[in-house]
């Protein structure tokens, strides 16, 4: 969990089949996005210190996080998280 951070980056997945073996391969990437200036609120969370509790839609769900980064999620707020697609997989030009 980060606070008013002045440099925004976004976590990136790139999922894909190892020609060679066959293989599920992922490439985990933390990346700018100079096309997401702007943040509607001021305290960031890593999607990926979120523990997810129940699915509500298919990009949207109830979650609790850590506080101080631990693993620890058993005294933290519920949230509602909304986990946006990928603007680059729905339009490679962005």
């Amino acid at each position: 969990m980060t606070t008013n951070q002045s440099h925004i980056g976004w976590n990136m997945a790139y999922i894909s089949r190892d020609p060679s073996s066959g293989e599920i391969a992922m490439d985990l990437q933390y990346k700018s996005s100079i096309g997401i200036p702007d943040l509607w609120h001021p305290m960031l969370v890593d999607c990926l210190d979120l523990k997810r509790i129940k699915q509500l839609t298919a990009t949207t769900y109830e979650a609790t996080y850590s506080h101080d980064g631990s693993t620890n999620t058993t005294k933290s707020p519920v949230v509602i998280a909304k986990v946006a697609r990928s603007f680059i997989a729905r339009d490679p030009r962005v």
